[in-house]
């Protein structure tokens, strides 16, 4: 699966994590975060981190994008 900067925010929101605590759990500045939700393409490395950072086990993310998946073909 191809992820992008929609479905780390997606996960984010589900999460209900604001921008700057993730940031700080990464480590970087929040406008870091809100570029990497912006982007089209997120590596895999990247996505493990953010997901990581957010308590997820990659399972439980792709059922979340599943969903995610799903929601934005009904809009």
């Amino acid at each position: 699966m191809k992820f992008t900067g929609e479905h780390l925010q997606f996960l984010r929101t589900i999460k209900k994590v604001k921008q700057p605590v993730l940031a700080r759990k990464l480590g970087v500045k929040q406008q870091s975060i809100s570029k990497l939700e912006k982007k089209t393409s997120v590596c895999d490395e990247r996505f493990h981190e953010y997901i990581a950072a957010l308590n997820l086990e990659k399972e439980d993310a792709l059922k979340l994008l599943q969903l995610y998946s799903h929601h934005t073909v009904i809009k």
